[in-house]
């Protein structure tokens, strides 16, 4: 599955989609300065965070 073309993905600010094998990931564009925020469940999320989620207490989660 494409997330960067079906609209699954939650890139945020300045970021560009960039699909991966089983997920995708949200990177700057050459030559630009990016927060590394991500968005998840409407929340933002900041460069480096992780966290454990409130549905599934054995998945861990990290924007980066």
């Amino acid at each position: 599955i494409d997330e960067c073309r079906t609209g699954r993905s939650t890139c945020a600010n300045d970021t560009v989609c960039f699909n991966l094998d089983g997920g995708y990931d949200c990177r700057c564009p050459h030559g630009h300065n990016c927060t590394g925020d991500c968005i998840h469940d409407g929340k933002v999320k900041h460069n480096g965070q992780i966290w454990v989620l409130d549905s599934d207490r054995c998945s861990v989660c990290s924007c980066q």
